[in-house]
């Protein structure tokens, strides 16, 4: 069993059997005793439920519906072609690992893959401070074995071991980046009429970048007006968008640089342009709590969460089954909002730059995008994984 979850508050709030957690993707193969029955893929429900003792007869209503509607889904799945499956058992060959176990094992061992869909979400998690619990904020993937017919019986913990994986964003080759002229973002404040204008160019050589390399930023400041410009601050922010429950965002400092030279900006300078170079990741100095990080693992570098790449399934894949038997009539639309619903967290990345006059802020930032490449030799070991047994 694969499940893809998104957790959006913390452990100790689960009090009264309110959840704080929604499962995006569930998809439960059975290996043994062998079958030709295609990998189902569970409708996807939120698990916030109020236990209520005086509507009961409602509820198992509520049960009886959704178990139509579930298995309605399930023949849809069952006529989907193979080739859309999750859980692979044959038809694939078999890795070095597999082989090595196979020999070892004989008859006892049941190979199997993985197959992601590409519209499921990423694994982010939340930067977590020192005193809360284990169980982390953000979308966790977890691959399950069980003996049994239902992973909530009572005995499963001493029949069951997880392992804990990750899906991450991957972009271009280093070789395969993108060549494309720089970006540059114009800022023209005009200030009272009798004062002027003052206009900041944002430029960056290239909208791609990936983890742990510096990002060069030009900053360019015409000053046209009565006014001197007093302080100027550059800076990474990240950018977490939540669709759980209600829309909620927040941003959170990368790295930030505080410009020293030249400053104060003096009436009618027009040729200021300086450059600098920040950092795109995870260091000693800006972990803190908030940061959206790439699935954090135990024994693992964590880095920065990848920019979010999303869009709607198309129609016939049981992927968009399943989020339809799950969303309904909402996959109709055509607003990014709903796609962004789809992912759980949305992670986008920008350059700002800040230039203080008298009392107001004049602001210009620029998006970019922080991926992986997509190549075999992984700088982290991002294609690792950890394994949690629950006896």
């Amino acid at each position: 069993m694969i499940s893809c979850s998104c957790r959006y508050g913390r452990e100790d709030l689960d009090v009264l059997g309110l959840t704080f957690q929604k499962d995006l993707l569930l998809c439960v193969r059975k290996m043994w005793p062998p079958s030709s029955q295609s990998s189902k893929t569970v409708k996807s429900k939120s698990t916030r439920s109020w236990k209520c003792h005086r509507h009961k007869e409602s509820i198992k209503n509520k049960e009886i519906e959704n178990s139509t509607t579930q298995t309605s889904v399930l023949e849809r799945l069952a006529e989907s072609s193979q080739n859309e499956e999750v859980i692979f058992t044959s038809g694939f060959e078999h890795s070095y690992a597999q082989r090595r176990l196979m020999a070892r094992l004989g008859p006892k061992a049941y190979p199997f893959r993985i197959k992601i869909p590409p519209f499921a979400p990423s694994s982010i998690t939340i930067q977590p401070s020192e005193e809360e619990a284990d169980k982390l904020c953000g979308v966790t993937y977890e691959l399950s074995a069980f003996i049994g017919k239902r992973m909530s019986e009572s005995n499963m913990q001493n029949s069951s071991v997880s392992i804990l994986i990750r899906k991450l964003t991957s972009g271009p080759p280093l070789h395969l980046r993108p060549i494309r002229p720089s970006c540059v973002q114009n800022t023209k404040a005009p200030m009272f009429e009798c004062y002027g204008t003052i206009t900041v160019t944002l430029n960056l050589d290239k909208s791609l970048f990936y983890h742990d390399e510096n990002i060069p930023v030009q900053l360019s400041v015409e000053n046209a007006s009565r006014l001197s410009i007093r302080k100027v601050r550059i800076a990474i922010l990240q950018i977490a968008e939540l669709y759980m429950v209600t829309k909620g965002s927040y941003r959170s400092v990368v790295d930030s640089l505080r410009v020293r030279d030249g400053v104060p900006i003096g009436s009618g300078t027009k040729d200021w342009t300086q450059k600098f170079v920040l950092q795109a990741a995870l260091t000693d100095v800006n972990k803190k709590r908030g940061l959206a990080l790439d699935g954090l693992l135990r024994n693992e570098k964590a880095s920065l969460a990848s920019s979010t790449v999303y869009r709607i399934p198309p129609n016939g894949t049981p992927y968009h089954e399943m989020l339809w038997s799950t969303f309904g009539d909402i996959l109709q639309s055509y607003e990014t909002n709903v796609a962004k619903e789809l992912q759980g967290i949305i992670i986008s990345y920008v350059v700002r730059a800040q230039c203080w006059v008298g009392l107001s802020v004049i602001t210009a930032q620029i998006p970019f995008l922080l991926m992986h490449p997509s190549s075999t030799d992984s700088v982290n070991g991002h294609n690792k994984f950890t394994v949690k047994p629950k006896w």
